[in-house]
Protein backbone atom coordinates (compact mmCIF):
# COMPACT_ATOMS: atom_id res chain seq x y z
CA UNK A 1 0.00 0.00 0.00
CA UNK A 2 1.37 3.59 -0.89
CA UNK A 3 2.51 5.84 2.64
CA UNK A 4 -0.13 8.62 3.62
CA UNK A 5 1.97 11.71 2.56
CA UNK A 6 2.27 13.76 5.88
CA UNK A 7 1.56 17.28 5.79
CA UNK A 8 4.19 19.59 7.03
CA UNK A 9 3.37 21.10 10.53
CA UNK A 10 3.46 25.10 10.01
CA UNK A 11 7.45 27.21 11.37
CA UNK A 12 6.98 28.98 14.08
CA UNK A 13 5.66 32.10 14.00
CA UNK A 14 4.24 31.07 10.51
CA UNK A 15 1.08 33.69 9.67
CA UNK A 16 -1.23 32.42 6.98
CA UNK A 17 -1.50 35.42 4.27
CA UNK A 18 -4.59 37.59 4.74
CA UNK A 19 -6.95 38.24 1.55
CA UNK A 20 -6.27 41.70 0.94
CA UNK A 21 -9.71 43.51 0.78
CA UNK A 22 -10.94 45.06 -2.11
CA UNK A 23 -10.89 49.41 -2.30
CA UNK A 24 -13.54 50.45 -3.54
CA UNK A 25 -12.57 53.52 -6.15
CA UNK A 26 -13.72 56.95 -4.90
CA UNK A 27 -14.12 59.79 -7.11
CA UNK A 28 -12.15 62.83 -6.54
CA UNK A 29 -15.12 64.90 -6.73
CA UNK A 30 -16.02 62.65 -3.21
CA UNK A 31 -13.05 64.47 -1.80
CA UNK A 32 -13.22 67.69 -2.79
CA UNK A 33 -14.49 70.46 0.34
CA UNK A 34 -17.11 72.42 -1.41
CA UNK A 35 -16.58 76.12 -2.05
CA UNK A 36 -18.50 78.54 -0.51
CA UNK A 37 -20.65 80.80 -1.76
CA UNK A 38 -19.90 84.49 -1.61
CA UNK A 39 -21.52 87.87 -2.39
CA UNK A 40 -19.90 90.89 -2.82
CA UNK A 41 -22.02 94.20 -3.32
CA UNK A 42 -20.09 97.11 -4.24
CA UNK A 43 -20.39 101.04 -5.70
CA UNK A 44 -21.99 101.30 -9.48
CA UNK A 45 -18.31 102.45 -9.85
CA UNK A 46 -16.44 100.55 -12.64
CA UNK A 47 -12.87 100.03 -11.32
CA UNK A 48 -13.12 97.35 -8.45
CA UNK A 49 -15.92 95.55 -10.06
CA UNK A 50 -13.59 94.78 -13.05
CA UNK A 51 -11.02 94.21 -11.14
CA UNK A 52 -12.86 91.83 -9.16
CA UNK A 53 -14.43 90.14 -11.80
CA UNK A 54 -10.83 89.61 -13.12
CA UNK A 55 -9.64 88.26 -10.16
CA UNK A 56 -12.34 85.64 -9.41
CA UNK A 57 -11.33 84.99 -12.57
CA UNK A 58 -7.86 83.93 -12.36
CA UNK A 59 -8.83 82.44 -8.86
CA UNK A 60 -11.64 80.29 -10.45
CA UNK A 61 -14.13 81.23 -8.50
CA UNK A 62 -16.61 82.45 -11.11
CA UNK A 63 -19.36 79.92 -10.02
CA UNK A 64 -19.79 80.67 -5.73
CA UNK A 65 -18.70 84.25 -6.58
CA UNK A 66 -21.36 86.51 -7.38
CA UNK A 67 -20.83 90.54 -7.74
CA UNK A 68 -23.30 92.95 -7.52
CA UNK A 69 -22.82 96.64 -8.31
CA UNK A 70 -26.09 97.87 -9.66
CA UNK A 71 -27.10 99.91 -7.18
CA UNK A 72 -26.29 103.51 -5.76
CA UNK A 73 -22.29 104.61 -4.97
CA UNK A 74 -23.33 105.73 -1.49
CA UNK A 75 -22.51 103.08 1.22
CA UNK A 76 -25.96 103.03 2.73
CA UNK A 77 -26.98 102.10 -0.84
CA UNK A 78 -24.68 99.65 -0.87
CA UNK A 79 -25.64 98.14 2.40
CA UNK A 80 -29.59 98.21 1.00
CA UNK A 81 -28.74 96.12 -1.91
CA UNK A 82 -27.03 93.70 0.00
CA UNK A 83 -30.09 93.17 2.07
CA UNK A 84 -32.25 93.24 -0.89
CA UNK A 85 -30.09 90.47 -3.05
CA UNK A 86 -29.81 88.18 0.49
CA UNK A 87 -33.83 88.11 0.54
CA UNK A 88 -33.87 87.79 -3.41
CA UNK A 89 -32.00 84.78 -2.81
CA UNK A 90 -33.73 83.45 0.12
CA UNK A 91 -37.29 83.71 -2.01
CA UNK A 92 -35.89 81.88 -5.04
CA UNK A 93 -34.88 79.17 -3.13
CA UNK A 94 -31.38 79.08 -4.40
CA UNK A 95 -28.26 77.61 -2.77
CA UNK A 96 -28.13 80.24 -0.13
CA UNK A 97 -25.30 82.59 0.62
CA UNK A 98 -22.19 81.53 3.11
CA UNK A 99 -21.79 85.01 3.94
CA UNK A 100 -21.52 88.70 2.07
CA UNK A 101 -19.18 91.73 1.56
CA UNK A 102 -20.30 95.44 1.59
CA UNK A 103 -17.53 96.94 -0.31
CA UNK A 104 -17.67 100.49 -0.09
CA UNK A 105 -15.08 103.93 -0.14
CA UNK A 106 -15.08 106.37 2.45
CA UNK A 107 -14.74 109.70 -0.16
CA UNK A 108 -17.23 112.37 1.43
CA UNK A 109 -20.33 110.11 1.52
CA UNK A 110 -22.71 111.67 4.13
CA UNK A 111 -23.88 107.95 6.00
CA UNK A 112 -20.50 106.46 5.64
CA UNK A 113 -20.22 106.00 9.34
CA UNK A 114 -24.05 105.86 9.92
CA UNK A 115 -23.78 102.75 7.18
CA UNK A 116 -20.60 101.12 9.17
CA UNK A 117 -21.80 101.20 12.62
CA UNK A 118 -24.97 99.89 11.04
CA UNK A 119 -23.23 96.38 9.38
CA UNK A 120 -21.17 95.84 12.65
CA UNK A 121 -24.32 96.31 14.91
CA UNK A 122 -26.36 94.16 12.18
CA UNK A 123 -23.93 91.66 11.60
CA UNK A 124 -25.86 88.89 9.91
CA UNK A 125 -29.26 88.87 8.15
CA UNK A 126 -31.47 85.78 7.88
CA UNK A 127 -28.46 84.42 9.64
CA UNK A 128 -25.69 85.08 7.14
CA UNK A 129 -22.78 87.42 7.99
CA UNK A 130 -22.09 90.38 6.37
CA UNK A 131 -18.80 92.05 6.61
CA UNK A 132 -18.07 95.75 5.94
CA UNK A 133 -15.05 96.30 3.47
CA UNK A 134 -14.05 100.08 3.49
CA UNK A 135 -11.62 101.82 1.88
CA UNK A 136 -10.38 105.06 2.84
CA UNK A 137 -10.30 107.40 1.05
CA UNK A 138 -10.87 104.95 -1.88
CA UNK A 139 -10.52 102.11 -3.46
CA UNK A 140 -7.13 103.21 -5.20
CA UNK A 141 -5.45 102.91 -1.64
CA UNK A 142 -5.84 99.27 -2.29
CA UNK A 143 -3.92 99.22 -5.96
CA UNK A 144 -1.37 101.88 -4.14
CA UNK A 145 -0.55 98.96 -1.84
CA UNK A 146 0.64 96.31 -4.51
CA UNK A 147 3.52 98.86 -5.09
CA UNK A 148 3.85 100.31 -0.99
CA UNK A 149 2.80 100.40 1.86
CA UNK A 150 2.30 104.51 2.13
CA UNK A 151 0.73 106.15 5.58
CA UNK A 152 0.46 109.46 3.74
CA UNK A 153 -2.99 110.61 3.82
CA UNK A 154 -4.86 111.45 0.84
CA UNK A 155 -7.97 113.66 0.74
CA UNK A 156 -9.54 111.69 -2.32
CA UNK A 157 -9.08 109.52 -5.23
CA UNK A 158 -7.81 112.01 -7.82
CA UNK A 159 -4.91 112.30 -4.93
CA UNK A 160 -4.51 108.71 -4.82
CA UNK A 161 -4.76 108.47 -8.60
CA UNK A 162 -2.17 111.17 -9.11
CA UNK A 163 0.33 109.36 -6.50
CA UNK A 164 -0.15 106.17 -8.84
CA UNK A 165 0.84 108.10 -11.87
CA UNK A 166 3.75 110.41 -10.38
CA UNK A 167 5.45 107.27 -8.62
CA UNK A 168 5.38 105.52 -11.74
CA UNK A 169 4.12 102.30 -10.18
CA UNK A 170 0.81 102.74 -13.09
CA UNK A 171 1.33 105.68 -15.00
CA UNK A 172 -0.99 104.37 -17.34
CA UNK A 173 -3.92 103.84 -14.50
CA UNK A 174 -7.56 104.71 -15.29
CA UNK A 175 -10.31 103.62 -13.94
CA UNK A 176 -11.61 101.69 -16.83
CA UNK A 177 -8.06 100.02 -17.29
CA UNK A 178 -8.59 97.81 -14.03
CA UNK A 179 -9.20 94.35 -15.89
CA UNK A 180 -6.84 94.70 -18.02
CA UNK A 181 -3.96 95.85 -15.29
CA UNK A 182 -4.72 93.22 -13.09
CA UNK A 183 -3.46 90.80 -15.18
CA UNK A 184 -0.37 93.15 -16.54
CA UNK A 185 0.65 94.57 -13.31
CA UNK A 186 -1.61 93.54 -10.11
CA UNK A 187 -1.72 89.59 -10.14
CA UNK A 188 1.60 88.89 -9.66
CA UNK A 189 1.58 91.44 -6.60
CA UNK A 190 -1.88 90.03 -5.24
CA UNK A 191 0.15 88.82 -1.78
CA UNK A 192 2.46 92.12 -1.37
CA UNK A 193 -0.76 93.93 -1.39
CA UNK A 194 -2.31 92.31 1.32
CA UNK A 195 0.98 92.57 3.50
CA UNK A 196 0.78 96.26 2.81
CA UNK A 197 -2.82 96.46 3.54
CA UNK A 198 -2.06 94.72 7.05
CA UNK A 199 0.36 97.03 8.14
CA UNK A 200 -0.89 100.14 7.15
CA UNK A 201 -4.10 99.19 8.46
CA UNK A 202 -2.33 98.46 12.01
CA UNK A 203 -0.17 102.18 11.72
CA UNK A 204 -3.80 103.73 11.00
CA UNK A 205 -5.16 101.86 14.09
CA UNK A 206 -2.07 102.84 16.25
CA UNK A 207 -2.55 106.34 15.40
CA UNK A 208 -6.36 106.51 15.90
CA UNK A 209 -6.78 107.17 12.39
CA UNK A 210 -8.38 105.60 9.10
CA UNK A 211 -6.62 107.64 6.57
CA UNK A 212 -5.15 105.89 4.62
CA UNK A 213 -6.46 102.00 4.91
CA UNK A 214 -8.42 99.30 3.56
CA UNK A 215 -10.08 96.37 4.65
CA UNK A 216 -9.67 94.52 1.32
CA UNK A 217 -6.99 92.40 2.61
CA UNK A 218 -9.56 90.38 4.27
CA UNK A 219 -11.75 89.70 1.10
CA UNK A 220 -8.69 89.20 -0.98
CA UNK A 221 -6.99 86.37 1.45
CA UNK A 222 -10.99 84.75 1.62
CA UNK A 223 -10.87 83.91 -1.65
CA UNK A 224 -7.27 83.19 -2.15
CA UNK A 225 -8.37 80.21 0.17
CA UNK A 226 -11.71 79.52 -1.15
CA UNK A 227 -9.97 79.11 -4.30
CA UNK A 228 -7.80 75.88 -2.82
CA UNK A 229 -10.58 74.23 -1.73
CA UNK A 230 -11.55 71.26 -4.14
Amino acid sequence: MPREKRRKSPEVGYQPKKRQAKTSFVSPEATRTPRDRILIVCEDSKSFPDYMKALKRDLELTNTVIIYGEGGSAPSSVYKDAIIQLDKNIESQDDTFDRVYCVFDKDTHAYYQSTLDKITSNSEHEGVPIYAIPSIPCFEIWVLFHFCKSTKPFDNSTDVIRELKSKSYLSEYTKESLSDLYTRCLKDKTKIAIQNSKYVFAHAEKNETDNPSSKLHILIEDLLKESKKG
